[in-house]
């Protein structure tokens, strides 16, 4: 009899997983996320983020594979064909002119302790403080081990394995300066589901570019 149960217990446990799968997002699908800027560095640069406030936000994904994460005010663009993300104007869904790029990744599996490198020269538009329009950005990339995160989709609670994409490189434009980014990557969804970036000044000081942004909610059409 107890064998029995258990059987039972292990068939319907099996298909509650079976019925629990998560399909990939697609289209374009309205998102709810928690938005802040306000990160402050302690002892050994610990990382504390403070004042989420919550956003809306519109995900898609264009042709050339860049994901799209579309705001009121901003957007931002991460490319996951290397892992850069770019912070652009609202209603921005393409990268700007490339003038140069290199990458050692190969294949798009994200397995733990992979690690790679990518260079991207680009324009950017005119700023008072540089009269020069190119950008480059020079990261190295590492995965980490997986976790797990928690959100909701279509109402339902719902808990993700993610694996943590980490940029540890540097930005320059007439200045130069780190910049240290961490992407959550879901493989169920097929997407990135937190971004926490913080650029440096060439000083060493934590630049006001710094966001995080974690999708809370996700809510199909």
């Amino acid at each position: 009899m107890k064998y029995l149960l258990g059987t039972v217990a292990l068939v319907l446990s099996s298909f509650g997983a079976f019925a629990q799968t998560i399909a990939p997002l697609t289209g374009s699908v309205f998102l709810v996320t928690e938005y802040t800027r306000n990160v402050s560095l302690g002892w050994s640069d610990k990382k504390t983020w403070s004042d989420y406030t919550p956003r809306d936000v519109t995900w898609s994904r264009t042709a050339e594979g860049l994901e799209v994460f579309s705001g009121a005010t901003a957007s931002v663009l991460v490319d996951t064909k290397t892992y850069l993300h770019y912070p652009v104007a609202a209603g921005v869904s393409q990268l700007s002119e490339t003038v140069s790029q290199s990458s050692t990744r190969t294949g798009n599996e994200l397995e733990p302790g992979t690690s790679w490198k990518a260079e991207r020269t680009y324009t950017s538009t005119p700023a008072t403080w540089c009269h020069d329009l190119k950008n480059y950005l020079d990261s190295k990339f590492e995965v980490e081990p997986r976790e797990q995160y928690t959100l909701k989709i279509d109402g339902k609670d719902t808990t993700l394995e993610v694996t943590p994409v980490v940029e540890r490189g540097w930005w320059n434009r007439c200045y130069s300066g780190k910049r240290f980014t961490r992407l959550l990557v879901s493989k169920d969804l097929g997407a990135v589901v937190s971004i926490e970036h913080i650029g440096y000044n060439p000083q060493g000081q934590v630049h006001e570019s710094s966001y995080r942004v974690n999708v809370k909610e996700i809510k199909r059409p």
